[in-house]
């Protein structure tokens, strides 16, 4: 899944009803194991960068996925409750 595609779902779901629906948390927190496969991924991919605009775009899709797992974690903490 592409990271635009996961950001999608997870706004989605972030924007939906706020009930602690058991199918909507495992979908959340399905969600959020990607996100940190894609943050590694990414990691990754920034240690190897060459030039400066490899660098930036990848700091860039970095803030992104780290900003989504965020909200993912504390939209996770309400549902748990």
């Amino acid at each position: 899944m592409k990271l635009n595609d996961i950001i999608a779902s997870v706004q989605d779901l972030l924007q939906g009803e706020k009930s602690s629906d058991p199918k909507r948390k495992a979908a959340l927190e399905d969600l959020m194991a990607k996100l940190e496969k894609k943050e590694t991924k990414v990691r990754r991919k920034l240690k190897k960068a060459e030039t400066a605009e490899e660098r930036a775009k990848y700091e860039r899709k970095l803030t992104i996925v780290r900003a989504q797992r965020e909200k993912g974690e504390k939209a996770l903490g309400t549902l748990s409750t």
